[in-house]
C-alpha cells in the first residue's frame, strides 16, 4: 500500500491545465474541455422551459423523452443513457440500479448553468459518452434578492418557482422552492389518426437550500440540501385509448453536500461529504438506493508554471430492490492524480491517472489521460486542444443481480476516447463579434453490454459488441450590437456515426449498422433580435431519423421543430419583470423521440418572472 501511494504521488496526473490564482501569486486557471456547450440563467428564453427543452433547443446533443413529463435521458456522442453521466457538484447522479439519471427530475429553475464535457475522469469512471455537469451554486451573491416565476401552457401545465437569496456579512444563503402540476391534455397524430392523451398527469414538489459561510479570508464552508418528490401517471403507448392502463411511478429523493475549502498561498484543500438517497416506486414495487461519499482534494503549486493535485474519494452505495436477488452494497476507493504544466507561454499540458478499487470489481484498470491546449492571438483569440483518455463502465446492479436473469460474469465496458477541438473568438469591429468552435472525436468501446435473448428464450445481459463512435461537432455565434439594437445568429451541428463492429451469429444483421436511437445529424439554428427591452427569438431544430432496431430496418422519421418567443423586460426601481410568450412546435409537427411515445404538437405558453433586489446597506 505504501508503494502504491508512492507511485501515485510521483505520477500526479489531470484534466485541468493551469492553477487557480491563490493570493494573487499564481497564473490564472484555464480549464481544458473538449466540446463544452454552456447556457446561462441570465438568458430570458431559458426561463420558459425545462432542462430537457433547453438542451434540445440550444445544444446539438440528443435527449430521449418517453412522452411529455416522462423519463428523459441524455445521449452524448453516441453513448447510451448509462454511458452519459449527469453530475451535480461533482456527484454522479446516475442511479447504479439501472445506470440512468432522469432529466425530468431536475427543474430548470434550480440551475444557474450547465455544460457538456466529453472527457472527464476527475470524478470517477463510467462516462464513455460524456458528462452533463449542472451547477446550482448561488455564485457571487451581493444583494438580498427575491426571484419568482410562473409558467403556464395550453395543455394545463402550471409551474411556480420561488427563490430567496440572503446576504449578510460572511453568510450568503439561497432557498429555492419549485412546484408543478401537469395535465398534459393534448392530442397527437399517429399513422394518420388523431388520438387524445390519457392517463398522463403528474405533479412535483422540490426544495433546494444552498449556503456559503466565509470563515476567514482563506477558508469558506459550502452546504447544499435538495429534496424532491415527483409523481406521474404513465400513459399507454400510441394509439391505445382504453382505460386498462393504470401504471404510475413515484420518485422521491434527498441530495446533500457539505464542503470545506481552504486557499493558501500555494495550495488548496477541499473536503466534501455527500449523502444521497433515492426512492422509486413503479406501481407498488419499490426500490431504494443510498450513497455516502467523502472526498479530499489537495492542489499544490510547485511553480507558477507547474501544479500537482491529488484527490481521494471513498464511496459506499447500498441498494434495496424487489427485483434483485438480494440487497447489495458496493464500496469504492479512488485516487485521481494530476500534474499541469505550462510548457511555454501559450502551451498547457495535463497528465492524469485514475485508479479505483471497487469491492465488486477487484481488477479495475488504470485510467490515464493526456490533454494539451495551445492558445494564440489577442484580438482574434484561437485555441486548439487535444485529449486522449482510457475509461470504463462497470455493469449496473440490475445487469448483475436481476432475479434469475442477471449475469454476474459480465465484464466492464472499456473505451479509448480521443478528441481534437478548436475555438475562435474574434472581435471583427466594435459592433461585431463571432465565435466558432469545431471538434472531431473518435471513441472505441469494447465489451458493450446489451440485453438479448439467450438459448432458454430469456432476456439476459451479455458483453456482445464492440462499438465505434466517431463524428464531428461545430458551433457558430454571430453577434451584432448597435446602440439599442442587438442581433444574434447561432448554429450548432453534430454528426454522430455510431456503428456496431461485431456480428453475433450468421443471422445477425446489425454489424456496421448505426446504433439505435442515435441520430446521424442534429442541427439547432437560433436567431434573436433585441430592441431596447424587447426580445424576439426564433429556433429551428432538426433531428435526422433514428433507428429503433439493431438491423436498421425500422426507424423514427426525421423532423424539424420550430419555436418562437417574444419577451419584454420592465425595470422599475428595484423591481424587475420578465414577460414572455412563446409557441413551441410552431408548425404542429407530429414526432416521437422514443417509439410509440408521442410528443406534444403545437403548444402556447406564457411565463412571468419577478425579481426584487435590495441594495446593500
Amino acid at each position: 500500500m505504501h508503494c502504491f501511494w508512492t507511485i501515485c504521488c510521483c505520477c500526479f496526473l489531470s484534466l485541468y491545465c493551469r492553477g487557480q490564482i491563490l493570493d494573487s501569486l499564481l497564473i490564472e486557471e484555464v480549464v481544458i474541455v473538449d466540446s463544452v456547450l454552456n447556457f446561462s440563467n441570465n438568458d430570458l428564453q431559458l426561463q420558459s422551459s425545462g432542462l430537457i427543452a433547453s438542451l434540445n433547443d440550444q445544444t446539438s446533443i440528443y435527449v430521449r423523452e418517453y412522452g411529455s413529463g416522462g423519463l428523459g435521458s441524455i445521449s452524448v456522442r453516441g453513448g447510451n443513457a448509462q454511458q452519459s453521466q449527469i453530475q451535480w457538484k461533482g456527484i454522479n447522479l446516475n442511479n447504479p440500479l439501472h445506470g440512468q439519471s432522469d432529466l425530468s427530475l431536475i427543474p430548470r429553475f434550480f440551475l444557474n448553468s450547465a455544460q457538456i464535457e466529453n472527457i472527464n475522469l476527475k470524478n470517477g469512471s463510467g462516462a464513455l459518452g460524456g458528462v452533463l455537469s449542472i451547477d446550482s451554486s448561488p455564485a457571487h451573491l451581493k444583494q438580498t434578492t427575491l426571484d419568482s416565476q410562473i409558467y403556464l401552457d395550453a395543455f394545463k401545465n402550471l409551474e411556480i418557482g420561488n427563490a430567496f437569496r440572503f446576504v449578510k456579512n460572511k453568510l450568503s444563503s439561497e432557498s429555492k422552492l419549485f412546484w408543478g402540476i401537469a395535465q398534459n391534455d393534448f392530442e397527437y397524430t399517429h399513422e394518420g389518426q388523431t388520438y387524445p392523451t390519457t392517463h398522463n398527469q403528474n405533479n412535483q414538489q422540490q426544495f433546494l437550500q444552498e449556503f456559503r459561510y466565509q470563515v476567514n479570508n482563506k477558508a469558506h464552508l459550502n452546504g447544499s440540501f435538495w429534496l424532491y418528490r415527483f409523481y406521474r401517471q404513465i400513459p399507454p403507448i400510441a394509439a391505445i385509448t382504453n382505460n386498462f392502463n393504470k401504471d404510475t411511478q413515484l420518485d422521491k429523493g434527498l441530495r446533500s453536500v457539505a464542503q470545506y475549502v481552504y486557499l493558501g498561498s500555494k495550495m488548496k484543500w477541499d473536503w466534501q461529504t455527500v449523502f444521497t438517497k433515492e426512492y422509486i416506486a413503479f406501481n407498488d414495487d419499490a426500490s431504494t438506493f443510498s450513497n455516502f461519499q467523502n472526498r479530499l482534494a489537495w492542489k499544490y503549486y510547485i511553480l507558477p508554471q507547474l501544479q500537482c493535485s491529488v484527490q481521494v474519494t471513498q464511496k459506499r452505495e447500498q441498494t434495496n430492490s424487489l427485483f434483485l436477488e438480494e440487497n447489495k452494497e458496493r464500496n469504492t476507493w479512488a485516487i485521481w492524480n494530476q500534474i499541469g504544466i505550462k510548457a511555454i507561454q501559450n502551451l498547457s499540458i495535463d497528465l492524469s491517472l485514475l485508479k479505483e478499487f471497487i469491492s465488486t470489481y477487484p481488477n479495475t484498470p488504470w485510467l490515464p489521460s493526456v490533454s494539451a491546449s495551445y492558445q494564440m492571438g489577442k484580438i482574434h483569440k484561437w485555441q486548439i486542444s487535444y485529449s486522449i483518455a482510457r475509461n470504463y463502465r462497470i455493469p449496473t446492479f440490475n445487469d448483475l443481480y436481476w432475479v434469475n436473469l442477471g449475469n454476474k460474469d459480465l465484464r466492464a465496458e472499456e473505451g479509448l476516447l480521443q478528441n481534437i477541438s478548436s475555438k475562435l473568438q474574434s472581435k471583427i469591429t466594435s459592433r461585431i463579434n463571432i465565435q466558432l468552435g469545431t471538434a472531431l472525436f473518435y471513441n472505441r468501446i469494447n465489451d458493450y453490454i446489451q440485453w438479448q435473448i439467450n438459448s432458454e428464450n430469456q432476456w439476459t445481459p451479455q458483453n456482445v459488441k464492440d462499438v465505434l463512435n466517431k463524428g464531428a461537432e461545430a458551433n457558430f455565434l454571430f453577434n451584432y450590437k448597435k446602440n439599442i439594437w442587438q442581433y444574434q445568429n447561432g448554429l450548432n451541428y453534430a454528426l454522430t456515426d455510431s456503428k456496431n463492429l461485431t456480428q453475433l451469429n450468421p443471422f445477425d444483421q446489425s454489424k456496421n449498422k448505426q446504433l439505435i436511437y442515435v441520430p446521424l445529424h442534429k442541427v439547432v439554428w437560433t436567431q434573436s433580435l433585441l430592441y431596447k427591452q424587447w426580445k424576439l427569438i426564433y429556433t429551428a431544430a432538426y433531428t435526422s431519423k433514428r433507428y429503433t432496431t439493431a438491423d436498421n430496418k425500422n426507424n423514427l422519421p426525421a423532423y424539424w421543430l420550430h419555436h418562437l418567443e417574444l419577451g419584454k423586460k420592465i425595470d422599475w426601481n428595484k423591481h424587475h419583470f420578465d414577460l414572455l410568450f412563446g409557441i413551441h412546435n410552431l408548425l404542429g409537427k407530429s414526432y416521437q423521440t422514443v417509439a410509440l411515445r408521442p410528443m406534444p404538437e403545437r403548444n402556447f405558453y406564457l411565463s412571468l418572472r419577478y425579481v426584487f433586489k435590495k441594495d446593500d446597506e
